[in-house]
């Protein structure tokens, strides 16, 4: 019979070695056990010949849900317009006004305004600049000539007759697939991306809003990633004058702004 202190200390080693199996063992168990992420890929809707909606809904902690909701358009077989309403000394106008005034499929705001109600920063259509480049460096210029879209900073853009539509707010949040250092805010938001095949992305945020960086991270996402491969995107008015409006057979949507805007982004 073993001695009672040599039991003692066995079952004290026995009892250590089974502890270090333990941690040893759950620890390797625990790394192996993590899933494996994966975002679903965006659920397109088709709403007329060359474009289509989804709306990607997610949980921001402690604040609530962010709906997004996402335009894709083909240019040319869909055109853009700038819609303004300048004679209305400061009041402005919503989605839904100029929308059904221009009979326009989808609206949403546009660029900056002054509290007079002037428009800030270019904007051209059918080859006819209807307001002037602005020369804040951080701001951005989307433009689309023929079937082909682009975004540019101010210094390098090129005014031809040939431009169907252009306008001017900011900053970039998506710049060759990278996501610049941006000044930063949760709020609601307005963005415009081309995809990597060149299709064009209308992002609208409501609820709690986005960060620019969250908005700008999510358009570059892949679409096995869950997002709609943007290689570059830049961002229009937010905050209160982030609204859109949207009259299709199968879809009816409209967010509405907390405040009234000068120009608008219409889709024919």
């Amino acid at each position: 019979m073993r001695p009672h202190h040599q039991h003692r200390a066995t079952k004290k080693r026995l009892g250590i070695f089974s502890v270090f199996l333990f941690v040893f063992f759950g620890a390797v168990s625990f790394s192996f056990a993590q899933p494996e992420v994966k975002i679903a890929s965006l659920k397109w809707q088709p709403l007329d010949d060359g474009i289509r909606y989804s709306l990607h809904s997610w949980n921001v902690k402690n604040l609530g849900v962010t709906p997004l909701h996402l335009f894709e358009i083909t240019p040319g077989k869909k055109k853009f317009h700038v819609l303004r309403d300048e004679q209305n000394h400061g009041t402005g106008k919503t989605a839904e006004y100029f929308a059904r005034k221009h009979h326009m499929s989808l609206v949403v705001n546009g660029g900056f305004f002054t509290p007079e109600g002037k428009s800030i920063g270019l904007l051209v259509e059918n080859g006819k600049i209807l307001n002037s480049l602005h020369p804040t460096s951080w701001w951005s210029i989307f433009s689309i000539r023929g079937d082909k879209a682009e975004i540019t900073r101010p210094e390098h853009f090129q005014f031809e007759n040939t431009i169907s539509f252009a306008l001017q707010a900011g900053p970039r949040i998506l710049i060759q697939g990278k996501v610049p250092q941006l000044k930063d805010e949760r709020t609601h938001r307005t963005a415009i991306g081309i995809t990597r095949d060149g299709k064009i992305i209308l992002a609208i945020a409501e609820g709690v809003g986005l960060y620019l960086k969250e908005l700008g991270t999510f358009l570059g996402l892949s679409e096995k990633d869950g997002g709609p491969a943007c290689l570059n995107a830049m961002s229009l008015d937010g905050g209160s004058s982030t609204q859109v409006y949207a009259q299709f057979p199968h879809l009816k949507l409209q967010v509405r702004g907390r405040s009234n805007i000068t120009n608008a982004v219409g889709i024919q």
